[in-house]
């Protein structure tokens, strides 16, 4: 699953980066400018780099935040829990868990918390690995498929949360609305 989102993403980057390249072409004052060439469009947005900003902040940055740095962080006693945002992020202990299933062998581990039963779903590129770090915590694990089920509906989430705001920013840059925003 995270190699489709992954791929999901960055085709909407290429997307909305081929939709700021083709619509620089038509934009009025690069007509008027009269450049033809890719070196033309590239020199066009530094001089007007609206447009460009608005790409590599809500576009660029984002996706390679949650494709290739993004991920949940374990330690001998204790893990960081990444909530999408890098200051957001909370580090739990261990010894606060009574319990963990393994939803998927790939990838994903749900911990059960001793206070109020909270369920945490939990991303990790090496499972064998977090398993070991449990066990060594003396915590009682299982397997369990309806958390897999679970925690595709928040990944679903996010996937239409992408969608929606990629198709916001594309007819923003398709209309031409963010350099008139920003004027």
């Amino acid at each position: 699953m995270r190699k489709y989102f992954r791929l999901f993403i960055w085709m909407i980057v290429l997307i909305l980066f081929l939709n700021l390249l083709f619509k620089t072409r038509t934009d009025i004052e690069f007509v008027e400018w009269v450049g033809k060439t890719l070196k033309d469009v590239f020199v066009f947005h530094y001089r007007y780099p609206e447009e460009l900003l608005i790409f590599i902040v809500f576009t660029l940055f984002p996706s390679i935040y949650y494709t290739f740095i993004r991920g949940n962080n374990f330690y001998e006693y204790g893990f960081t829990l990444n909530k999408g945002i890098p200051f957001l992020n909370q580090k739990y202990m261990y010894e606060d868990f009574k319990s963990y299933k393994i939803a998927n062998f790939n990838n994903l581990i749900v911990l059960k918390k001793k206070s109020n039963d909270t369920l945490i779903h939990l991303q990790s590129h090496d499972v064998s690995r977090v398993v070991s770090i449990l066990d060594q915590q003396n915590l009682e694990g299982d397997f369990s498929k309806e958390e897999y089920f679970a925690s595709l509906n928040s990944n679903k989430k996010l996937l239409i949360y992408f969608f929606i705001f990629s198709l916001i920013i594309f007819i923003l840059q398709h209309f031409g609305w963010i350099r008139y925003f920003l004027k």
